[in-house]
């Protein structure tokens, strides 16, 4: 079951962090913070960067400066908060850009085209995943799949 978190009136276009190796602050935006504050990105060990000590390391060593919450603990609570229902549907959205739309464009491509299904096939899958890259990735700049409201 989802449960409310605190949220921002409006998303901030920038937030700081603390890295506790070193205490030193560094404030993010753009892309590299949306990404940050997003919990499906990088699942398999995410990192983030120091600008004062130069350090790379992983997010539990890093706090929000607002919060004093680690960004570790912010992207775990975020993503239990989500609903079942939202998780399908990204889980669904993904699934047809990246596999349905490519094999229905590989097979619409053979039947239309019957004297070389293996090259049209081909042509069709690739244009589809390219298809299906500019689908999810206009998916993922909506404002629904843009965590940096929860504080």
């Amino acid at each position: 079951m989802a449960t409310s978190h605190p949220t921002f009136p409006v998303a901030p276009s920038q937030r700081t962090y603390v890295h506790l190796a070193c205490a030193q602050s560094t404030t993010v935006d753009g892309e590299d913070y949306k990404m940050l504050c997003d919990p499906f990105t990088g699942p398999f060990g995410v990192s983030t960067f120091c600008v004062h000590c130069g350090g790379q390391d992983k997010l539990e060593r890093f706090i929000w400066a607002d919060t004093r919450e680690s960004l570790a603990a912010y992207r775990q609570r975020v993503r239990s908060t989500l609903s079942s229902l939202y998780l399908l549907r990204r889980r669904l959205v993904l699934i047809t850009c990246v596999l349905v739309v490519p094999a229905a464009l590989a097979y619409l491509g053979a039947r239309v085209v019957p004297s070389y299904p293996i090259v049209i096939g081909i042509v069709g899958a690739v244009v589809g995943l390219l298809i299906g890259a500019i689908a999810y990735g206009g998916y993922l700049g909506t404002n629904e799949t843009d965590f940096r409201r929860y504080r």
